[in-house]
């Protein structure tokens, strides 16, 4: 009798484990999905110190819970600056993934919660919002996550929420509203955290609502459906590509936590989740095959056997990495003088026949 009572409350306690974990991760889920921020948001005040950036170029990450970005640098990821656009929670609320403009004169950036992209110049200085142009529509942009140029220089923005919830936003090289370049719920799409524009296709990551259905979507350049390219357990986020022609997507929870390596094909190569990582945001492939991880709670290097190789900086809240080369933008164009043709042999004869022939006028006349 005393036994049986005994594994009865025993798998009592473990029942209401297991549920207390999972309200857990539905409550992490929710937060993430919502841009719900953990950390406390720094003041303004500190600078960025990075006054000469490699040329191999930089990685900048926003950090949301301190409202700015960081620079990693682009071979080694190593961190440079905290503050390359320093804190600015006036502007800023969670920070998603900053792009380089492609004029290259400005950075833009998406805000989860402010529902627009924010525009800085290159020296991190806050000039104004980029889209809507118009201002805060929550009928265009709600709870906005990462988003991508086309080959046009029109931007795409995913949104999980108000208007064009589950759906892609369009925007041209002013910030005006062009419609939705992917329509709500094409392709199943839910909740969709990303996009990736490559030569001929649109991916787009969807997070699903938590019962399976997170996927990796695959659309043609116009936004039509061309079908899943793979199933994700259970929260995709930033996509990137690898230099052999693969894909890799930070899925944040679930069965595949870690970062989901694919081939083109969207077959699963590996699932890299080192012990004591979680919560994974944005991914990027660096030169030595090695990766740079964001999670909420730091930014870290992993080698392609998913062990944890060094961790570049810790209590931030990590998003998306974006490769920015600086250099390439700024360098002067230097103008070649104009060489000084040099005298054939023929001319150089000449040359001395006319030395010559002064010469024995000058002693003439003397």
């Amino acid at each position: 009798m005393m036994n049986g009572l005994r594994s009865w409350v025993a798998m009592l306690l473990m029942a209401i484990a297991v549920q207390d974990v999972m309200a857990a991760n539905a409550a992490e889920r929710v937060a993430e999905e919502q841009g719900v921020e953990a950390w406390a948001s720094s003041a303004p005040g500190a600078a960025r110190i990075l006054s000469q950036p490699p040329a191999t170029g930089l990685l900048l990450i926003p950090d949301s819970g301190q409202t700015r970005v960081m620079a990693f640098d682009a071979v080694t990821g190593d961190l440079l600056d905290e503050n390359y656009i320093p804190p600015d929670p006036v502007h800023l609320r969670t920070p998603i993934e900053i792009l380089p403009s492609p004029d290259g004169d400005s950075f833009l950036i998406s805000d989860q919660l402010e529902d627009v992209v924010r525009q800085y110049d290159l020296e991190g200085n806050y000039l104004s919002i980029f889209a809507p142009a118009s201002g805060v529509d929550n009928g265009i942009l709600d709870n906005m996550r990462g988003m991508d140029f086309d080959a046009s220089g029109n931007l795409l923005v995913t949104v999980g929420s108000g208007g064009n919830a589950h759906a892609v936003a369009e925007f041209d090289a002013a910030g005006q509203y062009l419609g939705t370049r992917i329509n709500a719920t094409s392709d199943g799409l839910n909740s969709p955290f990303d996009i990736l524009v490559t030569e001929d296709a649109l991916l787009v990551t969807g997070a699903g609502t938590g019962t399976g259905n997170a996927q990796l979507h695959r659309f043609d350049t116009q936004g039509s459906p061309l079908g899943a390219l793979a199933d994700i357990d259970a929260f995709p986020e930033q996509i990137a590509t690898t230099a052999s022609g693969g894909l890799l997507v930070a899925n944040f929870s679930g069965a595949q936590a870690g970062i989901v390596e694919l081939d083109a094909d969207g077959n699963r190569i590996a699932v890299h989740a080192p012990a004591g990582l979680s919560r994974f945001r944005g991914v990027h492939e660096l030169p030595d095959g090695h990766l740079l991880v964001a999670t909420d709670n730091g930014v870290h290097e992993l080698d392609r056997n998913g062990n944890l190789v060094e961790t570049k900086i810790s209590g931030v809240s990590a998003r998306y990495i974006t490769f920015f080369n600086p250099v390439s933008l700024t360098s002067p164009t230097v103008t070649s003088p104009t060489p000084v043709p040099l005298l054939q042999p023929a001319g150089i004869l000449l040359l001395g026949i006319f030395v010559g022939m002064v010469a024995r006028r000058r002693g003439i006349a003397k």
